[in-house]
């Protein structure tokens, strides 16, 4: 496994470190193409042959997975006029930076004074109909949340408090209703931390503790704001602060394989290159890159031929497709979505959270020996 295990080391973000990165700390598919096209690791020799002589399936005789999940940005809530104030404030600051915070804030500040004025929720803040079209179908999904205390903020993070309110079906929900609804529900709760929080220890342990305030319970799932990740320190401060999985690893304006691979695998101590106890589990396609200007900007047809593409790809491989859809979406995402599930479903997939398919792998054989062979000492044995 040493060329294999040699790839998959830094998951390509060695040249990320060379390279530079955007607006956000990473790097897009331009520089690194042969990390997009599929996941390349999974064509390795030594990997097949692990997988050829150990026996593995998912759950149900499932030929592949599918990690569903969501990342909550934005809330929009009917009521007084504080929360579109605040995204004024926000963008206010913003503009005199000139940052890409300002657009960020003032689309938002938009969007909660329409609220307002119209009367009309719509689906921000509320999970309730995407988890109602996925149960339909036998599905579960996990939800990565926001915090609702940032104390290091960048100009475009999240702006929420746990206390915000909501109209859902005439009922008036918090924030914190609404995580709590999306557990009630079956559904899992993550954490998506804010920009910073993938440098900084505390800030990190600010926001989880928070989040697991509200549940009552422990959160293992993480998911970074715009996929922000610090090579050899993020996954460090994860894997100290207990979290069991991470999914930031991915493309904001790309769909495709960041680390080479679809299933997920250990994170690795950048020190000792010895497997850490949080997991990776690479996402591979989002709605955001799809269908933005600054993406792919798919038509609905072009959609649909990519989203099957890379079932097609996940399905000829066995692996897990890690989605990520972000709620409100619009017509055009709300549609490609349903496509997504019912494909999905006629494929016979095993559609579920992000901790069902990490801890479904890691705890089977071949999970395990990919661990061994990942761990130097014991590869180094095996190799004999």
């Amino acid at each position: 496994m040493n060329e294999w295990r040699a790839g998959m080391d830094a998951f390509g973000l060695t040249e990320e470190r060379r390279a530079g990165g955007d607006l956000w700390g990473n790097v897009e598919p331009e520089v690194l193409e042969a990390r997009r096209a599929s996941p390349w690791l999974e064509d390795d020799a030594a990997w097949m042959q692990m997988k050829s002589e150990t026996a593995f399936s998912w759950p149900k005789d499932a030929p592949f997975a599918v990690a569903l999940s969501h990342d909550v940005d934005f809330f929009r809530r009917s009521g007084p006029w504080a929360r579109p104030g605040r995204n004024l404030a926000l963008a206010f600051k913003a503009g005199q930076r000139k940052s890409v915070g300002f657009a960020w804030h003032l689309k938002r500040a938009l969007r909660n004074a329409g609220v307002l004025i119209l009367g009309k929720d719509g689906f921000w803040g509320n999970c309730r109909p995407w988890m109602e079209v996925e149960e339909k179908h036998g599905f579960v999904s996990t939800c990565f949340f926001s915090p609702g205390e940032v104390s290091w903020r960048k100009d475009f993070d999240c702006d929420l408090r746990m206390n915000d309110r909501v109209q859902v079906d005439g009922k008036s929900l918090s924030y914190a209703d609404v995580i709590r609804e999306v557990r009630d529900r079956g559904g899992e709760v993550g954490l998506h931390g804010s920009y910073y929080a993938a440098e900084s220890a505390e800030v990190l342990r600010e926001q989880k503790l928070e989040m697991e305030s509200v549940l009552g319970g422990a959160v293992e799932a993480y998911r970074n704001h715009f996929l922000h990740y610090v090579p050899g320190v993020t996954e460090l401060l994860l894997n100290d602060a207990g979290f069991a999985l991470d999914s930031t690893l991915g493309y904001n304006r790309h769909v495709g394989y960041r680390t080479g691979f679809s299933f997920p695998h250990p994170l690795l101590h950048p020190l000792t290159e010895e497997p850490l106890a949080c997991w990776e589990l690479p996402m591979s396609l989002m709605d955001v890159p799809l269908f933005s200007p600054s993406g792919l900007h798919l038509a609905e047809e072009a959609a649909r031929q990519k989203v099957e593409a890379m079932l097609e790809q996940t399905r000829r491989t066995g692996g897990c497709l890690t989605v990520n859809w972000h709620p409100p979406g619009d017509a055009l995402s709300w549609k490609i979505y349903e496509y997504l599930l019912r494909r999905m479903q006629e494929l016979g997939a095993w559609g579920t959270t992000c901790g069902n398919v990490v801890s479904h792998f890691r705890h089977s054989a071949l999970g395990r020996r990919l661990e061994q062979s990942l761990t130097p000492t014991l590869a180094t044995n095996q190799n004999g």
